[in-house]
């Protein structure tokens, strides 16, 4: 398994775990199903929120390719602001 899609899954404060489930399986590229080198990700009108927003932070640190991810209209927040701010 090295990709996997857990994008609005309400998975609250365990979206950290996860990804750091990840980090240390050391296989997997993608929690979100953003695939590796692709430049362009839309998840507008998605419903997401601030774990999902943890959630695509490990995506944009294993896909240096991706240069425009389109959130419009999701709950991500102050909280999934953060999460990008710190995988930037």
């Amino acid at each position: 398994l090295n990709s996997i899609n857990l994008l609005a899954n309400d998975l609250g404060e365990g979206a950290a775990a996860v990804v750091a489930a990840a980090k240390q399986n050391g296989n997997i590229k993608t929690l979100c199903g953003i695939e590796e080198g692709k430049t362009e990700a839309d998840f507008r009108h998605r419903g997401l929120k601030a774990p999902d927003a943890v959630l695509l932070s490990f995506d944009l640190e294993f896909n240096r390719a991706l240069t425009s991810l389109n959130l419009r209209s999701n709950g991500i927040g102050a909280g999934g602001a953060k999460a990008f701010a710190i995988a930037s």
